[in-house]
């Protein structure tokens, strides 16, 4: 069976190409695309009247043993219609997005995205505005102290048992390096802790769930999907609390050095945050 990075890289490569004929080869028969049940034919269907997109695929996170894979992609879009409200004609916009993927077969079975949707409006809305990707790719490879996947998995459920026990304090030094640098900004480990605890002050109820969990060895790599819920009750993100509870996700990235968290890039969900608290 060929390594699924081999089949994903073969995927992404014939989308780039238009190669669409191709496309079914490396995708199973029953595929379900962010919840959608698609088969091969149905997938380039959709793709070839959704605009035309180039997919730079920045990093894979691979667990070939369970036959799952993240990639952490930077999309440039040009939309064949309007979009998230704005004439988008003739636009192109660039944004991060961070996909968790299901082999089955060695044949793409699942998948589920998040993009950096935030970024999506902001470029839509401004024609000056301008994104700078933070790519994974370019940092040095982890090859110093590696652990094993046991030890990465087993630490980082640590770490988010000691956010839900609200014991970061005295606990996240043990998880995590003096600095941390969160979406390419370097942060003292205060500071890192700072943003769980804005997100605590914000939802006192706040759980975090982990979804999915795809740990590479050799990349001294963790990718997960984590779903918070909780019940705001103060305001966060231009949106003010409405009593409502929100159930929104998180697609994040982490690498690990010496077994300890060093970076992390993460894709909120904040436009289905606002939305839940606005709906009608």
């Amino acid at each position: 069976m060929a390594s699924i990075r081999l089949v994903y890289e073969s995927l992404v490569r014939c989308i780039n190409d238009g190669q669409w004929e191709d496309l079914p080869r490396y995708m199973h028969q029953s595929c379900e695309i962010n919840g959608r049940a698609h088969s091969p034919e149905s997938y380039v269907a959709e793709m070839r009247t959704g605009g035309v997109s180039e997919i730079l695929l920045d990093a894979v996170t691979v667990d070939e043993k369970t036959q799952r894979l993240a990639s952490t992609v930077l999309v440039k879009w040009k939309p064949s219609k309007d979009a998230d409200g704005f004439n988008a004609t003739g636009k192109t916009v660039q944004f991060m997005e961070q996909r968790l993927n299901w082999f089955v077969d060695g044949k793409l079975s699942n998948t589920i995205t998040l993009a950096d949707r935030d970024a999506i409006h902001h470029q839509l809305s401004d024609s000056m505005a301008h994104y700078a990707p933070d790519f994974i790719s370019n940092q040095p490879d982890a090859v110093e102290d590696t652990r094993p996947s046991s030890d990465l998995e087993s630490t980082y459920r640590a770490y988010i048992d000691s956010i839900n026990k609200r014991t970061m304090e005295s606990d996240l030094r043990v998880f995590c390096h003096p600095q941390v640098v969160h979406n390419n900004k370097a942060l003292a480990l205060d500071n890192y802790r700072q943003l769980m605890q804005d997100a605590i002050t914000v939802m006192p109820d706040i759980n975090f769930g982990i979804h999915t969990l795809i740990v590479d060895e050799e990349a001294q790599r963790v990718a997960a999907r984590l779903e918070f819920t909780g019940t705001p009750v103060k305001g966060m993100r231009d949106v003010q609390p409405t009593g409502r509870s929100v159930h929104f996700a998180e697609h994040v990235t982490y690498q690990f050095r010496g077994g300890k968290i060093a970076r992390v890039w993460s894709v909120v969900d904040w436009v289905s945050y606002r939305e839940q608290l606005l709906e009608k």
